[in-house]
């Protein structure tokens, strides 16, 4: 299937029938759709002005079919420390063990990846973790998880573009929100981070940056 071929014709229609702006397109991807905005922010970055990308980790430089992302973009990132497909740590991803599905770098190598690709040379400004509203957030007496736990990480730097991730401690292969849950067997949807809010805020404020220009 030609995914990329289907999305620059998708802009181009949006940009014919709608008028869009075609130097604010921004791509959202969860987990495979994750792996599809690395692909476009790598292969077509002149048609994509920033990306978000749940629960998917940056292949492995072995892994590309050609080179990684070049062209510097806004990037925003959320992983769940406990994602039973997509492992937070990296290493091979998998359908719980099953579907191997080729190796990744961590949620942390991934964020630091797209920052040097933006220039970024000063180190990232993190947030503590957070407890849930309802006091539920934090670890028992054995030392276990207990409760999400969100730490918000950025790489920023003056005329360069900035890199958000966010670790969801806790957290399972999941869309953070308020309103909906996941199958348990996807793991913890955290309810204290609301993924698509923070995306649209995200993109929002890179919309208002140059972006792509489609001549």
């Amino acid at each position: 299937m030609d995914d990329e071929g289907l999305i620059a014709a998708l802009i181009d229609r949006f940009r014919q029938r709608h008028g869009i702006d075609p130097g604010r397109v921004f791509v959202t991807g969860f987990s495979n759709g994750g792996q599809m905005a690395f692909r476009l922010a790598a292969r077509t970055p002149e048609r994509i002005a920033g990306i978000a990308a749940i629960g998917a980790g940056l292949p492995t430089p072995d892994q590309w079919e050609g080179s990684g992302p070049k062209h510097p973009m806004p990037v925003l990132l959320i992983a769940g420390t406990r994602d039973p497909i997509m492992p937070y740590e990296g290493g091979e991803a998998s359908v719980f063990g099953f579907q191997k599905r080729g190796t990744v770098r961590s949620a942390e190598a991934t964020a630091r990846a797209f920052a040097e690709v933006n220039g970024i040379t000063e180190p990232p400004v993190s947030w503590p973790p957070t407890p849930s509203p309802d006091g539920s957030g934090g670890f028992d007496e054995s030392g276990d998880f207990e409760g999400p736990l969100v730490i918000e990480t950025r790489y920023t730097q003056r005329g360069k573009e900035p890199v958000v991730a966010f670790a969801v401690r806790g957290g399972g292969h999941t869309i953070p929100n308020p309103d909906y849950r996941f199958p348990r067997l996807m793991g913890r949807t955290d309810d204290t981070l609301d993924a698509p809010a923070v995306i649209w805020a995200f993109f929002a404020e890179a919309s208002q940056t140059d972006g792509p220009v489609i001549p």
